[in-house]
């Protein structure tokens, strides 16, 4: 049965870390911090790809419609600005975020903070984008509710759409809040163990 270089580490005497328990847990740690920038790095471009695609086909649309058409459909554009909004600011974040040094000789207290770091600002984009699929509801009902009153939906297709993009959105705020539950915050819980553990040991 393979074992878990945390385990080792934890079940060391007095709770003090060897050499080789710190270093595989250091490079567990590094591990996880690769896989999640580049994660965060094509989720990024998917995001942007699949923005400006819809964005294209949205401005062809109101070009055809003129004016009017995009004041009597305001709410399409808002909708499309929310997300733009989030994911040039979550480029903006990516861009000026430096990891810094990620090797396995990086010590482990050094990792513990990188990672500590990382934790934060996965808990903190995926609560922005929490926040962003609560604003997006009213908004997308009110999209919805635009275009059966231009008469592009008819009733059946309005109520269609509403249940398909509602049920997507419930889908999103559900995967996301089980990241944040079931990965990120065991995961922080267990790094601040950690690092008090390590802190007392530095004092004994």
């Amino acid at each position: 049965m393979p074992t878990d270089p945390l385990n080792e580490l934890w079940n060391t005497a007095a709770n003090r870390p060897d050499p080789v328990a710190g270093d595989a847990v250091a490079a567990q740690f590094l591990t996880r911090l690769h896989r999640r920038r580049r994660f965060q790095a094509w989720w990024l471009s998917w995001t942007f790809l699949a923005l400006t695609g819809v964005t294209a086909l949205a401005v062809a649309q109101f070009q055809r419609e003129g004016v009017g058409g995009l004041a009597a459909q305001w709410s399409a554009v808002a909708l499309l600005a929310l997300p733009w909004i989030v994911a040039v600011r979550f480029l903006h974040a990516f861009v000026r975020e430096k990891p810094g040094r990620l090797d396995r000789t990086l010590p482990l207290v050094e990792t513990l903070a990188v990672a500590q770091g990382s934790n934060a600002r996965e808990r903190h984009r995926l609560v922005v984008v929490l926040g962003l699929l609560a604003v997006m509801a009213p908004v997308l009902a009110l999209a919805i509710w635009q275009l059966h009153a231009v008469g592009k939906a008819a009733t059946h297709e309005a109520w269609s759409l509403a249940t398909v993009l509602g049920a997507a959105l419930l889908f999103g705020a559900v995967i996301v809040v089980a990241r944040l539950r079931l990965r990120l915050v065991p995961e922080r819980r267990m790094l601040e163990a950690l690092q008090h553990d390590l802190d007392e040991t530095s004092v004994r």
